[in-house]
């Protein structure tokens, strides 16, 4: 069984309003209610509402897995928060939860990833966790998994959110499970976090110890630097999947993003991206297809590789580009009568995999290179073969459609 959550900011759309979903975080504590176990992987972790959830489940005896980033990947940047007097960045509000774990098993997973040169200072950290989702175990062997597109973060800007909820789901269950064991395997309590940092200086220099090589799976799936698939690494699979999804479309396509720039797929020759592959259906099947985005290639610091893939789509008969800056930052694709929703934004990086490669950093004006690493993003994704579920996505879709501009 399925449920699904949507969220679109009241008007008007203050770009100094910032929120963190209330609505769709009243939703998950209401589904979390009851709930035995609970595990969680965020991008970002500061909400200090949905802390004192946790802790309050923690202390009740329900033990509570937080697995997220370090406090470097925070900006340190103030801003007007909903609610406070003063503006408040997201480091400050991540240093208050960070500062007071309760008895919630708080967990980092430091892995870094870089494709080129980056500099390494806090608040720059380029961190590899992306996944906004949930496991959680109740009474009489039920269990809900969740993945959403919000960060549930203050000091983010008020965005539109979906969250997707499975309920009894066997075989979305099993690779939920599969994935916080593996990622808990691969993270590190707080403290082993500030010991790792007193040894090491660098999160650059943090391995995956525990790899995993998993069977297809059929509803949901993850990428991570740790997790391949027959062998492959999990980024490729992904991209093959979704590229799969669009390519067997006989109906209809429906992309909402925050962003969708995968043109030219990095460290690859003769790979099908996924503009390509919408580029492909359009002209080979006439299917209607409407492309919606948070920003176009003029407001992006880097883009380059999001003008290529906007030009590349342009001008084709029946597919149609739109944007809503700055609100839409759900990511979904409805296909015919079936939904894709995902942690991941459609650009070339989540999608990338380097599984033995070297690494340059440049820290204290120093250059200096960890060989032997993994080129990969975390992310969620899951199938959802019902029509009644990609309905409901396309209602909330066309609540954002109708307020963008074109392309």
């Amino acid at each position: 069984m399925y449920n699904a959550y949507f969220e679109v900011p009241r008007a008007p759309y203050a770009k100094d309003s910032r929120g963190s979903s209330p609505s769709l975080l009243r939703n998950l504590m209401n589904e979390l209610a009851g709930a035995e176990r609970v595990w969680a992987s965020f991008f970002l972790y500061n909400n200090p509402h949905l802390h004192a959830f946790f802790k309050q489940l923690a202390a009740s005896g329900t033990p509570v897995t937080i697995i997220t980033i370090p406090l470097g990947g925070y900006s340190s940047c103030p801003t007007k928060v909903q609610g406070y007097r003063s503006e408040r960045s997201k480091l400050d509000f991540a240093q208050t939860v960070y500062s007071d774990p309760g008895k919630v098993d708080f967990r980092l997973f430091p892995h870094t990833y870089v494709w080129k040169l980056n500099q390494v200072k806090r608040g720059n950290d380029v961190y590899s966790l992306h996944a906004k989702c949930l496991y959680a175990q109740f009474p009489g062997g039920k269990s809900k998994c969740f993945l959403t597109s919000s960060n549930f973060a203050l000091a983010d800007p008020s965005h539109s959110e979906n969250m997707l909820v499975a309920t009894d789901e066997p075989d979305v269950t099993e690779a939920y499970s599969k994935y916080f064991d593996s990622l808990t395997l691969n993270s590190l309590r707080l403290e082993d976090y500030e010991q790792f940092i007193i040894d090491n200086k660098f999160d650059a220099y943090y391995r995956m110890s525990r790899v995993v090589d998993w069977l297809e799976p059929q509803h949901a799936w993850f990428t991570g630097p740790w997790i391949r698939y027959g062998g492959a690494g999990s980024n490729h699979f992904a991209r093959k999947r979704i590229i799969n999804f669009i390519l067997q479309s006989q109906k209809r396509i429906i992309v909402c993003a925050q962003h969708l720039n995968d043109y030219s797929p990095f460290g690859n020759t003769g790979v099908l991206s996924i503009a390509e592959a919408l580029r492909m259906v359009a002209l080979e099947k006439g299917i209607p297809i409407r492309v919606l985005t948070q920003t176009t290639a003029a407001q992006q610091e880097l883009g380059r590789r999001a003008k290529e893939a906007q030009t590349f789509l342009d001008g084709l008969q029946t597919l149609e580009q739109r944007y809503w800056h700055p609100i839409v930052h759900d990511k979904f694709l409805i296909v015919d009568d079936a939904v894709i929703v995902l942690t991941a934004n459609l650009t070339s990086t989540p999608f990338a995999w380097d599984g033995d490669r070297e690494m340059h950093y440049e820290a204290d004006g120093l250059v200096f290179s960890v060989p032997n690493q993994v080129f990969s993003e975390v992310n969620a994704f899951q199938v959802v073969n019902d029509a009644q579920i990609a309905e409901q996505y396309e209602q909330h879709f066309d609540t954002l459609w109708v307020n963008a501009k074109s392309v």
